[in-house]
This record gives C-alpha cells, sequence and structure tokens, in this order.
C-alpha cells in the first residue's frame, strides 16, 4: 500500500516552512493583509514537527511491511536512511561554504565537522544548529531519530506508551523549572533531539493505532471526507488559540503541535476522503517526493532572491508581496524538482547499490 496523501502533504509542509523564511526577510509592512499573511506564516516553523511525527509513522510503517524485520540487520536499514538524507545535505553544505562563506578558508573547521556528521542539534549554540544551512538542524534530529528506533521498536506498544509519557512529563518538568530566559531554552525545547524524539513516537504510536483499527474504520468517501475536513480544523484550531491565548513559545515549539499533527497523518494515512484522493494527484505525489530538496534549498534561494528584488518590492503593497511571493515559491520548487531528479534520486540509488549488493551476496549469518 502506498501512502500516497502523506507523501504529497509534505510538499505542503516544506511550502509553509519557505513561506515562514519568506516573510521573516520581507520585514514589517503597513498593509494589513501582507501584516496578517505575515503573522500566520510565521507559525511555518510548526511543520516540522509535522515532518518528525511523518517520520516516527512512516519507519514504523515501512519496518512492519519489510520483507526480513530481524533485529540483526540493522546496519541496511541505517545505511538506506543516510543514503536518503546525507547527498543533499552535503551538497548543501558544500555549497554554502563556498558562496556564501566565500571557500574554505573562512569556514570554521570545527564547525563543519559537526554538521558534516549531521551533529549540529546536538550542541546548544546557534552558531552550531543555525550554523551553515541552518535549517539542516532537523536532520540532525532525524538521525538520531533512527538510531532511537532500533531500540523503540523492541518495546511493546504498551511500554512505548509508557515511555511516551514519561518523556512528555519530563518536557512539561523541564519547562515548569527551566529559567525561560535563558538563551539555551529555545534550544532546549524546539531544537534538542531528546525532546524532540517525543514528536517521532507520536509518530510510531499513530502508526500502531493505524494499525490495530485500520481495517475497521470502513468509512463511506463522505464520512472520510468529514474526518479530513476535521483533522484540518483541529490544527486551525489549535493555531488560533496560539494567537488569541498566547500559547508560550517554548510549548509551540513542539508538544503543543504533536496531537493536531498525530491526527492529520493517522486521518490522511487512511486515505478514504475526498481530499485523499486529491493528494494522490501524480504531480503532487512527484512535489512531496521533491520535498526534502525544496526544504533544504529553500532558505538560500530565499536569500539569494531577496538581496536581488527587494529594491523592487514594495513591502507595503499586497499585489507586490503576493506576486513576489509566487515568483519565489515557483524557484524554489522548479530548482527542489530538478535537484531531485537529477541528483537526490540517482544519488541515493547509488549509494543504496554500492553497500547493498555486497551485504545481499554476504553467506547467511555474516553480520552486516
Amino acid at each position: 500500500m502506498k501512502l500516497y496523501p502523506l507523501t504529497s502533504l509534505r510538499f505542503f509542509a516544506a511550502l509553509a516552512v519557505l513561506f515562514e523564511h519568506f516573510f521573516q526577510l520581507i520585514g514589517a509592512s503597513t498593509d494589513g493583509s501582507v501584516q496578517f499573511v505575515s503573522r500566520v506564516s510565521s507559525q511555518g516553523y510548526i511543520w516540522v514537527g509535522f515532518f518528525f511525527v511523518l517520520s516516527g509513522f512512516i519507519i514504523s510503517y515501512s519496518f512492519e511491511n519489510s520483507r526480513d524485520k530481524s533485529h540483526n540487520k540493522w546496519f541496511p536499514y541505517l545505511y538506506r536512511r543516510f543514503a536518503r538524507l546525507y547527498p543533499v545535505h552535503l551538497i548543501t553544505l558544500l555549497f554554502f561554504c563556498y558562496h556564501f562563506l566565500g571557500g574554505a578558508q573562512y569556514v570554521n573547521v570545527g564547525g563543519f565537522i559537526v554538521n558534516a556528521l549531521m551533529l549540529q542539534s546536538w550542541v546548544p549554540s546557534p552558531t552550531s544548529y543555525w550554523g551553515f544551512n541552518s535549517v539542516s538542524w532537523s536532520i540532525s534530529c532525524e538521525m538520531f531519530f533512527y538510531v532511537a528506533f532500533i531500540f523503540l521498536i523492541t518495546l511493546s506498544a504498551r511500554q512505548l506508551y509508557v515511555l511516551f509519557g514519561v518523556l512528555v512529563v519530563a518536557l512539561l518538568a523541564h519547562y515548569i523549572l527551566v529559567d525561560q530566559k535563558n538563551p539555551i531554552a529555545s534550544w532546549m525545547f524546539y531544537i534538542n533531539p531528546a525532546f524532540r524524539l517525543v514528536d517521532f513516537m507520536a509518530g510510531m504510536i499513530v502508526f500502531n493505532l493505524f494499525k490495530r483499527y485500520e481495517k475497521s474504520l470502513e468509512f463511506s468517501f463522505g464520512v472520510a471526507t468529514v474526518f479530513e475536513v476535521c483533522s484540518i480544523a483541529v490544527v486551525t484550531l489549535f493555531l488560533y488559540f496560539s494567537f488569541a491565548y498566547q500559547v508560550d513559545p517554548l510549548l509551540k515549539y513542539g508538544i503543543y503541535y504533536v496531537l493536531p499533527m498525530s491526527i492529520i497523518v493517522f486521518v490522511f494515512a487512511l486515505g478514504r476522503g475526498f481530499f485523499s484522493g486529491v493528494l494522490t494527484f501524480k504531480p503532487l505525489v512527484y512535489l512531496g517526493e521533491a520535498s526534502f530538496c525544496l526544504y533544504m534549498t529553500h532558505l538560500m534561494i530565499n536569500g539569494e532572491m531577496y538581496n536581488y528584488f527587494r529594491s523592487k518590492v514594495d513591502v507595503n503593497s499586497f499585489g507586490d508581496v503576493l506576486l513576489y511571493l509566487a515568483l519565489v515559491a515557483v524557484v524554489c520548487v522548479v530548482f527542489a524538482s530538478i535537484l531531485y531528479s537529477f541528483y537526490e534520486k540517482p544519488m541515493n540509488n547509488i549509494l543504496r547499490r554500492a553497500v547493498m549488493k555486497k551485504i545481499v551476496k554476504a553467506p547467511v549469518g555474516t553480520p552486516a
């Protein structure tokens, strides 16, 4: 079974992150419409949480449907994950060093090594997790999740739920006890892989529920569509309440949105309503597959375009801003699609074939 709706949703999540960074550069505007869209777009970071929840779901789904579930085959699993992330991470990292830092002589060697090893999110310093291609901090978290999965998958459903509850309590206790003015507080709740593991585990729990109830939830097309609308409405309500009641940013950085993102993943994994049907449209699925490239490259493209167009765009004109946003989005999506088709996908295949053939040829019982 292909989870096409979830694949397509990745594109829209990446687009939301792009919008957030776009309006960060645009800056203050006197136009009411620009201010409203900018304010809503400022919450684009919540969709990184969606990626983490979705990752927990997809990794669990893939493991459940894999031909070989033996626990001594973890090297192939980790290598496939590495081959999926590293080529794009490496090329964007090198491009950033060359184009934005002016070459190797201006690059902080220690910071470069930490980023190259995808460990930057473990260092509670903005020069580490925001350094170089700043959005790559999230794939540092992802690699931790993939390693943690080796342990988490050995737990029973009940044990997983208990551990999830313990981590949630620990996170909330830290929120109550930590000095919220501490410079590392935002790192602790937004970047810190140990706390963001809650999002990934939520995805694993969603998969357990999906596996248990998928066949019994035989909704009609109309009912399934209503559930899809409701799941989107839940996210919208959480967003509204975060503004109306000024929810603390430290909570919004992660745990506040875990429930609505989990609901979105569960409902669209069922894929039986109108919107799920729309999301199976092949161009949208393709854009979802290219969304990682979009996520990893949009910040640099947005910055370069802003340097060129900032004197030509009237930020106090909604029409000007809207046209410029459309231009940036199109350029970013086109570039990401090209990078995905002619670099990410071929490199992924090359890396996987290079090692997986050796693993397949290894005698039975030979450690992978």
